[in-house]
């Protein structure tokens, strides 16, 4: 099967925690897939969620950036991904975002100025994105920056990352 890299650099983030509470000891709780973008490689690795909130999404990633020694080369084999229907038989979710939790984004809303905020768990539900059934994100929970604090569960479509400007054209309704 001939590997295909995707146009932008696109995160397979597993949910926080499993569906199935039994689930979450799982080696896939916490972790997020990125794809090498070397062309001779294109292979995904598992990366802890804490590397990758490091991930700069303006800048290319390879293998060799891989915390993981196991992983961090282009020789090594791709890592095993689990077929989707193994995923939920086990309890869980894939849900794809570009954001992960605590990311700094900016989001503009019509009439409003862009505002930076950090994506965060909503206090009450605990989760941070909500998501259609095929897994793609429909709105993120942001806390705004500034003084005082607000939070509240922003459309996806509005959210960007911080360092990428949005256009104010490109926001509808």
């Amino acid at each position: 099967m001939e590997k295909e890299k995707l146009d932008s650099k696109i995160i397979v983030e597993y949910c926080n925690h499993a569906m199935d509470p039994s689930a979450e000891n799982s080696m896939y709780v916490n972790k997020v897939w990125v794809q090498c973008e070397s062309e001779s490689c294109l292979k995904w690795r598992l990366l802890s969620s804490e590397d990758a909130a490091r991930v700069d999404h303006n800048k290319p990633w390879y293998c060799f950036m891989n915390a993981d020694s196991r992983y961090n080369n282009c020789s090594v084999s791709e890592e095993d991904f689990p077929e989707e229907s193994q995923l939920h038989e086990s309890g869980f979710k894939i849900v794809y975002s570009q954001l992960p939790l605590g990311s700094l984004v900016l989001v503009k809303l019509q009439n409003w100025p862009s505002w930076p905020g950090i994506l965060c768990p909503d206090p009450f539900k605990g989760k941070y994105v909500i998501y259609d059934l095929d897994g793609n994100v429909e709105q993120y929970h942001i806390e705004f920056l500034g003084d005082p604090h607000s939070r509240s569960w922003i459309n996806a479509s509005f959210v960007g990352h911080y360092s990428i400007t949005l256009k104010v054209g490109t926001v509808t309704s």
